[in-house]
């Protein structure tokens, strides 16, 4: 099922630099313990898998040890995924504590992409 991880950089400067995060796009989410399997073996800090629901995306992040609640870059690099796939556009992303947003285009061979970011909080 690797194989159908995108390795996609976030920040990056063309082909220098970035975030690199694992992008897996699918029918279903596989369950859990699938996720963390995958998200282990391609080994970057977070792989995010997302799958259609409603007139959005359900979206969970892994990183190789454990399930985390969000990761920006990762977002960014389904953005561009998502670009690539269906065109530019918004794409609405339910997570498990909340809806954000993330919009990507394409001009040439650059990718842009950006995130509405989840409410913040401290303790």
């Amino acid at each position: 099922m690797t194989l159908d991880v995108l390795k996609i950089s976030a920040f990056c400067d063309g082909n220098q630099g970035g975030n690199p995060a694992g992008v897996w796009i699918g029918d279903n989410l596989p369950d859990a313990a699938e996720m963390q399997r995958i998200a282990h073996e391609v080994g970057f800090s977070e792989t995010v898998f997302a799958c259609p629901q409603g007139d959005g995306w359900r979206v969970r992040y892994f990183a190789p040890d454990a399930e985390v609640a969000f990761c920006g870059h990762a977002t960014i690099a389904l953005g561009a995924a998502l670009s690539l796939a269906l065109g530019d556009g918004e794409f609405h992303l339910t997570l498990n504590n909340g809806d954000i947003s993330v919009s990507g285009r394409s001009e040439g061979d650059l990718i842009e992409a950006a995130l509405q970011s989840p409410p913040t909080r401290s303790a």
